[in-house]
C-alpha cells in the first residue's frame, strides 16, 4: 500500500518536476544516493526502473517516470543530509510544499503513465480533478484479462495527500474498452470503440442510465 500510495501521490503532484527541486541524474544511474534507504523506497526505485525497461512506453510516459524517479532519489538525498545513518524506522516522507494553484492539474489525460501492468488493467485514459474537497482520479479502459470488459479504477487521495485508496467498477455490459470523453456535473461520459456510451457518477461511485 505504501508503494501504491507514493506512486499515485507523485503522479498527482509531480507530473512536471519544479525547476527549483530538479537535480541532474545520470541516465545510467541504477543505485540510490548514499544514505539511509528504507525497503519501501528501494522497492519504489526498482518499480520505476522496471517500468523504464519496458519497450511500450511512449516518450511522454518515459519522461514522466524518469521525473518521478529523480524526485524520489532527490528526497532520499536530502534526507541523508539531515538524518543519522543509524535510524531503523523511516520518518514520514516529507514532500516539497506545492503551491495550491498548481497542486492538481485537472483534466483528461492519455494513458496511465505506466502505473498499471497489462495483466492488471489496460487503461486508455483518465480524468483527474477535485470533487467535494477531495482529489479524484478515474482511470478508464478494460480488464487486463478480458478486453471486452470495460472498467474504471477510481483513486481517491486523502486530504493530507499521504494516502490513496483504489476501487474498481466494471461496465454493466461487456461492450469493450472505454474512454473518458467528457465530465459534466460530477458524471463521467465514457465511450466504447463502437460508440456505446456509459455514464458514471463520481459521487456515488456507480454507473447510471
Amino acid at each position: 500500500m505504501f508503494i501504491a500510495c507514493l506512486a499515485l501521490i507523485l503522479l498527482v503532484f509531480f507530473r512536471k518536476v519544479p525547476d527549483d527541486v530538479a537535480f541532474a541524474l545520470d541516465s545510467t544511474q541504477t543505485s540510490p544516493p548514499a544514505g539511509v534507504v528504507f525497503p519501501e523506497e528501494q522497492q519504489m526505485i526498482e518499480k520505476y526502473q522496471t517500468i523504464l525497461d519496458r519497450e511500450d512506453l511512449d516518450v511522454e510516459q518515459r519522461e514522466s517516470i524518469q521525473e518521478k524517479l529523480q524526485m524520489l532519489l532527490h528526497l532520499i538525498e536530502m534526507r541523508s543530509l539531515t538524518e543519522p545513518a543509524f535510524l531503523s524506522e523511516p520518518a514520514a516522507l516529507e514532500l516539497p510544499e506545492v503551491q495550491q494553484d498548481n497542486a492538481v492539474q485537472e483534466g483528461i489525460f492519455e494513458g496511465d503513465e505506466g502505473l498499471f501492468q497489462p495483466g492488471e488493467a489496460r487503461i486508455e485514459n483518465y480524468w483527474q480533478g477535485v470533487m467535494d474537497g477531495k482529489i479524484l482520479q478515474a482511470f478508464a479502459g478494460a480488464a487486463g484479462n478480458d478486453a471486452m470488459q470495460g472498467m474504471i479504477i477510481v483513486n481517491e487521495v486523502s486530504n493530507d495527500r499521504r494516502d490513496a485508496s483504489f476501487s474498481t467498477y466494471t461496465t454493466p455490459t461487456r461492450s469493450g474498452s472505454i474512454r473518458v470523453t467528457a465530465v459534466e456535473n460530477g458524471v463521467l461520459h465514457l465511450t466504447t470503440g463502437e460508440g456505446l456510451v456509459f455514464h458514471f457518477d463520481l459521487s456515488d461511485k456507480v454507473f447510471i442510465e
